[in-house]
């Protein structure tokens, strides 16, 4: 509260650029909004109440308030190219578009009640056409961007917006990119467009045959994880096999993992890892599934798991005999990711190796470390390692040639590490930015494309974000 000497307003200063004068200063009494183009006009959001209700426009030159837009819950205000018309967005139950004329003082057109279930703030982007006639708001349900008609409100047209999108993959010939959440949603990687909608469902793993023949998916991951297992086949893209594994409730979901790999008529269990089979092309499909990382070499004959006995083990097994060959120590706590290169010469994991250790309550000592490991697949030797301190596990995938894995170490933070050197050639970065629910740092959200000159990433709420590579 102001004391009796104070003067509750606050100001605009005006300054002179080459000689850094100040030209003029104006009280407002309300939260400062942007100027007109023409520098004349300043709009305001009244900044008293829970619920700002009106648009304060000042007059710079006179320092007075020269209207007040009534307009209950607003959130931004944008002025036109010529400085003549105020677009203000507001929020909540009123959540939409009002357009002002500054030269009559009155409203020109509004469209409100459009709700969007996902976001619920208020529009938060918005640009008038160079002659003012048309304005563009965004986002409305989904993800899009609606023209509309300055002087009636009417929609002129609609441009989708890209869906949410975390997990992504490619088929082995480079025709389809494949991304989740939500639904299972095939896309052409030339221009983005959706070739097929799968499912509706979400899910957060999507993995190709080696062949490119078939795609296997776990929708129903929200609420329950993992609930299903579907294949399809890419040719006609209809459902080829499907199953709803039994929940066990000490295991967690059944589908997290999933790989197609070879084994013999009638063989369904290889330790956890669970085999779904089915006829097809006159012989035996395959596709593995589990609770915990898994791999499939690709000719089919070597699975490998995360050890039964200690989380930090990786174990492999002979998928025509059921046998298991040998078992290493991957990392020092656990091993979080499994997955074989193209060629079948490296195994990729990721795994923690330490945690931060608690000294008092909300106190902690240490960082916690994760590592990315390329294992030699004829010795089972480290390879390549390559350590991040960090709070949450992370996305790794190989490119088709082996040469190069990509790391997402942060969000929007990618970078491209030589497989036989262990260099770096730098950080891409972009901004995305965290969500607070859904899938985060997804086992397959990094996809190269077919012949490795891109790289996409899922970025969730933004979209899908690609990187041509050098």
């Amino acid at each position: 509260m102001a004391g009796e000497d104070e003067d509750p307003r606050g100001t605009v200063e005006m300054w002179e650029l080459a000689t850094g004068k100040l030209v003029k200063s104006s009280p407002v009494f309300s939260v400062m909004g942007p100027v007109s183009a023409d520098g004349q006009w300043m709009a305001s959001i009244n900044s008293e109440g829970e619920r700002p209700q009106n648009v304060v426009v000042t007059d710079l030159s006179s320092a007075q308030v020269k209207w007040t837009f009534q307009q209950q819950d607003v959130e931004f205000v944008f002025f036109s190219p010529d400085s003549q018309e105020i677009a203000v967005t507001s929020h909540g139950s009123t959540r939409g578009l009002s357009l002002w004329s500054i030269a009559k003082g009155a409203a020109i057109s509004s469209v409100h009640g459009e709700q969007d279930l996902i976001n619920q703030s208020g529009l938060t982007a918005v640009a008038f056409s160079p002659d003012g006639k048309q304005v563009a708001a965004a986002e409305y349900p989904v993800n899009s961007v609606k023209i509309r008609d300055v002087a009636t409100g009417r929609e002129v047209r609609e441009f989708a917006g890209q869906p949410f999108a975390q997990t992504v993959t490619m088929s082995p010939d480079g025709r389809c990119l494949v991304s989740a959440a939500p639904g299972v949603t095939v896309r052409n990687p030339a221009n983005g467009n959706i070739v097929i909608t799968l499912t509706t469902e979400d899910a957060d793993t999507l993995v190709f045959s080696p062949d490119g023949r078939w795609l296997a998916a776990n929708p129903g991951v929200f609420p329950s994880p993992g609930s299903s297992l579907v294949v399809w086949d890419t040719k006609t893209w209809a459902v080829a096999a499907r199953i709803t594994p039994q929940r066990d409730p000490h295991q967690g979901a059944p589908v997290q993992w999933i790989a197609f790999g070879g084994a013999q008529p009638g063989q369904k269990q290889l330790s956890y890892a669970q085999g779904l089979q089915f006829a097809a092309d006159g012989k035996t499909q395959t596709v593995w599934y589990g609770v915990g990382p898994l791999a499939v070499s690709p000719d089919g004959k070597l699975l490998a798991e995360l050890g039964q006995r200690s989380f930090r083990d990786v174990e492999l097994w002979d998928t025509n005999t059921g046998q298991k060959l040998q078992a290493f120590a991957a990392h020092k706590m656990v091993t979080n990711s499994l997955a074989f290169s193209r060629d079948g010469r490296w195994l990729l994991t990721t795994g923690q190796e330490s945690q931060r250790t608690p000294v008092a309550p909300h106190t902690f000592t240490g960082t916690t470390e994760y590592t990315v490991k390329v294992w030699d697949a004829r010795t089972w030797k480290e390879h390549t390692s390559v350590s991040y301190p960090r709070v949450l596990t992370l996305s790794a995938v190989l490119s088709p040639d082996g040469k190069r894995v990509a790391i997402e170490r942060s969000w929007g933070i990618i970078e491209l590490l030589d497989v036989e050197s262990g260099t770096s050639s730098g950080p891409l970065s972009a901004v995305i930015a965290p969500w607070n629910w859904g899938p985060a740092f997804g086992k397959g959200n990094l996809a190269f494309s077919a012949d490795g000159t891109l790289l996409f990433v899922g970025a969730f709420k933004n979209g899908i974000y690609v990187w041509k590579l050098h």
